[in-house]
């Protein structure tokens, strides 16, 4: 049992519990390499981009949490996402799966700077992940949508204060 105390505290200063998590995190992905990219494979923890654009690796049981603070709902898509990430997220619920450069050119979104926002765009609202890296010939992600990989954990409902709180005990068992 945690402290109230301890908890308000955290949830008060969820910004910086949540930076640190991220720094926790983009560490530990330094350190493992390549073996990031075999665990975004197999699908053992979700890996996107998520709050402030920092890739971050959340584990499965927390999807549900995490997907309730920062996620967008289909119903909200049209009023939060940019017209680049629309056209992007079209290609994708049609194709399914697809490379970097095949989604740029399917959606039509040919700035690269564009077609990156809306990328990262679509990773913090948690629609889509990386599913595979590729080294031969050029480095390239294989895009998929997240609900593909986790869909129990994407399709649990959850109240966000429930999941601000399971965050911040997460990180309080963990620190």
């Amino acid at each position: 049992r945690f402290p109230e105390a301890t908890i308000k505290d955290t949830l008060d200063n969820i910004p910086m519990v949540v930076t640190l998590l991220l720094l926790a995190n983009v560490a530990a992905a330094a350190a493992i390499g390549r073996g990031t990219y075999e665990l975004v494979k197999r699908a053992k923890v979700y890996y996107a981009k998520l709050a402030r654009g920092k890739a971050t690796f959340v584990a499965p049981r927390m999807i549900p949490y995490f997907h309730a603070v920062w996620g967008v709902r289909r119903v909200d898509e049209e009023r939060r996402l940019s017209r680049h990430a629309r056209a992007i997220l079209r290609v994708l619920r049609r194709e399914w799966e697809m490379s970097t450069s095949d989604l740029r050119d399917e959606s039509g979104v040919k700035d690269r700077p564009a077609f990156s926002r809306g990328m990262d765009e679509l990773q913090a609202a948690m629609i889509v992940i990386p599913s595979e890296v590729y080294y031969q010939p050029k480095f390239t992600y294989i895009w998929t949508l997240g609900v593909g990989r986790f869909p129990e954990a994407l399709r649990k409902r959850v109240k966000r204060d429930t999941a601000v709180r399971e965050i911040a005990r997460c990180f309080l068992t963990g620190a």
